[in-house]
């Protein structure tokens, strides 16, 4: 059964406010392997092998039909589609010259996948949670405002020329979830000094 916890959201806007959130407790992963061995144990008629070779092709096919900018809908799984970030460093501000950014790089930057509605209903209909422990997780707040916390992450980035989320989490005194999505809403602003480079596992920060 899943465990979870709840979780109290920092006060970052000092409205005095006190929230909290359910948080999944984070189980083993289920490796391929596993993951076909399970596969195969709902359908013994189909040879392993042939599932195996199926799952590998049902990847190849999706990144194929992805590359070529379609979305892909997997009946009872979801549908999956591509984001994409510009890849050249440029601005993402409009100038007032008549610049129509039409030399402009862009590249794959994550996959979405949103849900198939009856696989959400039966996952709802199944899943059952049980609570970790009785109390509630304070996740501490920085003790630094935005603007200090930028002029840190800065600070890092002129020294090493970038900084990671757990960087940015730890010289902040933060939580990477909340320096994940402070970080995010840093990015979206076109003003910002900071950037987000690359993507995944590969995602860093650093100038703009």
């Amino acid at each position: 059964m899943p465990k979870y916890r709840l979780h109290e959201m920092p006060d970052m806007n000092n409205e005095g406010k006190r929230k909290v959130y359910p948080k999944l407790d984070r189980y083993q992963l289920i490796e391929n392997e596993e993951f076909l061995n399970i596969l195969y144990s709902y359908q013994r008629a189909i040879d392993r092998g042939v599932l195996e070779a199926v799952t590998m092709s049902m990847a190849k096919v999706l990144m194929l039909e992805l590359s070529q900018g379609y979305n892909v809908k997997i009946d009872g799984v979801g549908t999956f589609s591509l984001s994409i970030a510009f890849d050249d460093g440029k601005t993402a501000e409009l100038e007032d010259d008549g610049d129509e950014m039409k030399y402009r790089r862009v590249e794959v930057s994550n996959v979405n996948f949103k849900a198939d509605p009856r696989l959400l209903k039966e996952l709802k209909a199944r899943t059952k949670f049980e609570r970790q422990c009785s109390g509630v997780k304070v996740i501490k707040k920085s003790r630094y405002t935005l603007e200090q916390r930028m002029a840190r992450a800065l600070e890092v980035i002129g020294r090493e020329g970038r900084i990671t989320l757990s960087g940015y989490a730890g010289i902040n005194s933060m939580s990477r979830s909340a320096a994940s999505a402070e970080l995010k809403k840093i990015c979206a602003d076109p003003s910002s000094p900071i950037a987000e480079l690359g993507c995944g596992t590969h995602k860093v920060w650093g100038k703009r």
